[in-house]
């Protein structure tokens, strides 16, 4: 595939242009550059293993300092020295360092390179040969008696290193090889002078060379590497050999046939940047084009900071041309995020789309309300490919996005033709698709429990079997393995979204003033910094244990990120493990464990408790909102845990099931007294809802208040002294504070108010007192486990109620079959 066709074809034209556009990339070129890695005069890239920017390695062999171009590899010498005997091994790896011929005489060795297995060189090793085999004399007797010879020539090949073979050929052993591997494959027959002419030096596994590529290859891929230098990104030896063996031949990179995915992918990430330089040096505006590939969205800042190499944003689909100029022209001038330019194609499609049958579609001079009320009935109107309407306030966003568009368009001066009724206003935009109907009985997004302990029993498959040549250098299978498991235990255990978990830094550990160990991450959703959460000390052991090991493994980055990016191509990035990437290695993970198969529910295992769509990472933190709910934790203080706001936010995260709210009723109801303190339990339960309601202290029977819901007390809500009043010990918090509240106004009241104000105050006070008294007094007459029940049907109650914003009634009207 050429890769002009990936890139979105600027090939450069032959001839004055090509000089002048070669002309333009060398003068940008920066000398020196990477000195002791770069010759400019033998075209030689020599990689630096202490270059943390080259991705050069050492030799894995003990005791071997040889560098090389592959991770978590031997080098050549160590290669050859294992199989010594192996002339394929000595023809591939010609970096090899090689030994001198053994022979020896006065204090001087030979220094031709040694040729066979004997040690001996060409030379040599003929003469031997037929020595031992017509005299038999042994390889000891023939080294003593033979003389030492000089070198000889260097390989006729250009910036070749190595010595002829024998004074007879202009060629070293290898190039000679493939020489003679041309006759071999039927090429036609040219002279040793003449192969040495085009044949390309010979290069060690940590090296590459430029020699063989046209001027304007070089200058292209001198002026990227530069650039990419500037930008951070590591240079790979590998990479850089198979891109040039595929260049050379090419009179520009455009024009390179990339036969392998490998070289393909490796100029979808090159090309972009080349493709601005030409169609700057050509006049050319990218943005003027229909189709936006990497060369384009390369320019718009994205907040996972990566983009799709295969991405391509498709003007053309927004059929009304004025719209779609308009969409390119606020894209080009504003910069929008990356994420945020599909999504405004879209609402910009669907714009097009309800003008289609509108004068206003060619026109826009005559587009005005009548065509903005088409438009917001068409995209509420839009569903899915399915037929099914689109989740949420996903249309409500579509129109925000054209509201965006044209009112820069307006501000800019871009549409002024365009009369000022068409326009988007605030009141167009109030409308909010209504919630869909929520069964409190179905468990949500949270995990079920059988769940959790099945992914817990099957920690050890959350681990890779990659080869070493996909690793980080120095990384095994068991610290990828060590870091994925530590990710997954604490979202299971903190209940932090994904990205805050990913993205936390070697020092999240604190201690609070008691001693317990607290999590410090950032709530980067609400853009809030240092975030403080109380953990166990199990938790923070499992930290602590990785971030030991994490030290080892990249102990360049003492302050930087505790689960740091593992990035071939850059190594030794700042950055850290996406959200993203986790999230595809959960999936991953949830498929390969057997014992969820017969869970999840499927069109044809409809028995199954969960659906495959559930099981994602981020219902681990659904799951913890719910543990806490289940236990009883107050509304509000699951916000504050959760770093909600908005107490809405945090309901939306548990369910409390019809069944379960049923069982907590009855259990605390039989504990309802009445102003008294005596108890007072619901002989029907039907009856009592029928003829009760709940108020912020307890129920209420009085039956003008049952009427108005609550809201018309006669007494205005003195319910310490009321004989409709019915409290619980659901309301113990509640009745608390209501006697704090009283005793200071009593306070202020004796200061100021008249004496009957007083006194009717201190009997409302003396009521309540005596209901708490004979209420807890109730309590502590259970058993410990008959206590523990009432307990959890207690914080079962309350978080209904802090679920609904009301107070929850303390009984639930008997439905029948249907809720059961």
């Amino acid at each position: 595939m050429s890769a002009a066709a990936t890139a979105g074809t600027l090939a450069p034209a032959p001839g004055e242009t090509d000089s002048r556009w070669r002309a333009l990339l060398t003068e940008r070129l920066v000398e020196p550059w990477r000195p002791g890695e770069w010759n400019p005069q033998t075209l030689i890239f020599t990689g630096d293993p202490g270059n943390p920017k080259t991705l050069v390695y050492l030799c894995t062999s003990a005791g071997c300092v040889n560098p090389t171009g592959t991770r978590n590899s031997i080098c050549a010498f160590c290669t050859s020295r294992r199989r010594p005997r192996s002339k394929g091994v000595t023809r591939r790896f010609h970096d090899t360092v090689v030994e001198s011929c053994i022979v020896t005489g006065d204090g001087v060795r030979c220094a031709r390179p040694r040729y066979s297995a004997t040690g001996l060189c060409f030379t040599h090793q003929n003469r031997f040969a037929p020595a031992a085999k017509t005299r038999g004399i042994s390889l000891s007797a023939f080294v003593a008696a033979a003389d030492p010879l000089p070198a000889l020539a260097v390989c006729a090949v250009e910036q070749c290193r190595h010595q002829v073979l024998h004074s007879s050929t202009p060629l070293c052993l290898t190039h000679r090889h493939q020489y003679r591997a041309r006759g071999e494959r039927g090429e036609p027959v040219i002279d040793q002078h003449a192969f040495a002419a085009r044949a390309l030096p010979l290069i060690r596994s940590h090296e590459f060379t430029l020699v063989g590529c046209t001027d304007t290859v070089r200058a292209e891929v001198l002026w990227l590497l530069q650039e990419r230098d500037r930008r951070g990104f590591g240079i790979s030896m590998l990479r850089m050999r198979n891109l040039l063996a595929a260049a050379r031949g090419a009179d520009t990179l455009f024009d390179v046939d990339a036969r392998y995915e490998r070289d393909e992918r490796f100029l979808r990430g090159w090309l972009p940047l080349l493709t601005q330089q030409r169609a700057a040096f050509d006049g050319v505006d990218l943005f003027a084009a229909d189709r936006w590939g990497p060369e384009v969205l390369e320019r718009f800042p994205s907040v996972h900071r990566t983009r799709g190499r295969r991405v391509v944003i498709d003007w053309s689909a927004v059929g009304c041309r004025w719209l779609r100029e308009l969409g390119k022209t606020w894209a080009k001038e504003t910069h929008p995020r990356y994420e945020n330019l599909g999504p405004s194609v879209r609402a910009l499609t669907w714009a097009s789309e309800a003008l289609e049958t509108s004068p206003a579609f060619a026109d826009p001079t005559v587009a005005g309300r009548g065509e903005i009320a088409a438009i917001i009935d068409h995209c509420r109107r839009k569903t899915t490919v399915d037929g099914a309407p689109y989740a949420g306030q996903y249309p409500e966003s579509r129109l925000w996005d054209i509201k965006t568009v044209l009112a820069y368009g307006r501000a800019a001066g871009h549409i002024d033709h365009v009369p000022g009724s068409f326009v988007f206003t605030t009141a167009h935009l109030k409308h909010r698709a209504p919630l869909p109907a929520r069964n409190d009985d179905e468990p949500g997004r949270a995990l079920p429990d059988e769940i959790v302990e099945i992914l817990d029993h099957n920690l050890a498959l959350l681990r890779p079997s990659m080869k070493a040549g996909h690793r980080a250098q120095g990384w095994t299978n068991e610290d990828y393995a060590q870091l994925r498991q530590t990710i997954y235990q604490l979202l299971r255990d903190t209940g932090r979204r994904p990205g805050e978990i990913t993205a936390l830094r070697r020092d999240c550990l604190d201690v609070d003033p008691g001693g317990g160990p607290v999590l410090i991450y950032t709530n980067a959703k609400a853009n809030r910094l240092d975030r403080r959460l109380h953990i166990t000390a199990g938790t923070a052991a499992v930290i602590t244990t990785w971030r030991e090991r994490v030290r080892l493994l990249r102990p360049d980055r003492g302050d930087g990120y505790l689960f740091p990016q593992l990035h071939l191509a850059d190594p030794y990035s700042d950055r850290h493990f996406t959200a993203d990437a986790f999230g595809v290695i959960f999936r991953q993970w949830i498929d390969s464990i057997d014992e969820l198969t017969a869970l999840i529910r499927t069109a044809d295992h409809p028995a199954g408790i969960i659906d495959r769509r559930d099981l994602v990472a981020y219902s681990l933190r659904h799951t913890w909102a719910q543990n806490h709910a289940d236990a009883g934790t107050p509304v509000d203080v699951l916000a504050a845990l959760m770093d909600h706001r908005n107490l809405r936010s945090t309901q939306t995260y548990y369910r409390i099931g019809h069944q379960r709210k049923r069982e907590a009723i009855d259990r605390v109801g039989r504990l309802v007294t009445d102003r008294r303190g005596d108890l007072r339990p619901a002989a029907d339960r039907i009856e009592y809802e029928r003829r009760s309601v709940s108020t912020l202290l307890g129920g209420c029977v009085e039956p003008s208040n049952v009427k108005s819901g609550g809201k018309a007390c006669p007494i205005r809500f003195q319910c310490g002294g009321c004989d409709h009043y019915r409290p619980d010990p659901s309301y113990i918090p509640e009745i608390e504070h209501e006697i704090r509240k009283i005793k200071a106004d009593v306070k202020e009241a004796e200061l100021c108010a008249a004496p009957q104000v007083v006194e009717n105050m201190r009997y409302n006070l003396a009521m309540f007192e005596q209901i708490l008294a004979k209420m807890t007094g109730h309590l502590q007459r259970l058993d410990p486990e008959e206590r523990a029940a009432l307990d959890a049907a207690i914080g079962t109650i309350r978080s209904a109620r802090g679920q609904h914003r009301r107070a929850l009634p303390l009984i639930i009207p008997d439905r029948g079959s249907a809720d059961d």
